[in-house]
């Protein structure tokens, strides 16, 4: 787990939001979709705009990524004004780059055949996780896939999420690549699917 002495100065209350919840009380989480690129395409796209900012239920998120194959960022970022918009009432079409990035609740990381789906699901984090899902490369000889966790709240600071990061990707040995704010996922509609709503 991240120490607070891991990010010197981090103070939790000033460099985080509480989590949003709707009507209903179930959780919202801030990511950002492109629904655009489903799947892992063949070609090359850009795939740099018609990321949205969105505010989406747990169900939701998984619904997209594994069901739709909607690619996501575990972030939010501000548009190329510099404005923010949670996405909570509408849409809104984000600058997604490192600059950018207003913070995250979401901690995404990739398995490239380094750990077995069942060697996951004995670690000692895999009860937080939310969902995993396989990426298209995936084989039974080979495991590739995507996990996901949410974090008690919406984290501001940079060092901070990139200390939380970074601990995960070293104690999973998991892809490096994963550290970076601007980074986004492809999803997949033919995922197999651990845990998950």
């Amino acid at each position: 787990h991240v120490k607070q002495n891991d990010v010197p100065d981090f103070d939790v209350e000033q460099h985080s939001q509480p989590p949003l919840y709707d009507a209903e009380g179930n959780r919202l989480l801030r990511v950002a979709f492109n629904q655009n690129i489903i799947n892992k395409p063949n070609g090359s796209i850009p795939i740099n705009n018609k990321f949205y900012n969105a505010s989406a239920r747990i169900e939701v998120l998984i619904a997209f990524v594994t069901r739709i194959g909607c690619a996501f960022s575990p972030s939010q970022f501000v548009n190329q004004q510099g404005e923010y918009n949670n996405g909570a009432d509408h849409r809104f079409w984000c600058d997604r780059r490192s600059t950018s990035w207003v913070g995250s609740e979401i901690l995404a990381l990739d398995f490239d055949g380094t750990m077995s789906m069942e060697d996951f699901k004995q670690s000692a984090y895999y009860k937080h996780c939310v969902f995993a899902y396989t990426t298209p490369s995936h084989t039974a000889e080979n495991h590739r896939y995507r996990a996901v966790w949410v974090l008690p709240r919406f984290i501001t600071e940079q060092r901070a999420y990139s200390a939380m990061v970074k601990k995960f990707i070293e104690y999973y040995n998991a892809d490096s690549k994963c550290k970076d704010l601007a980074r986004f996922y492809y999803g997949n509609s033919n995922a197999i699917v651990m845990g998950g709503i």
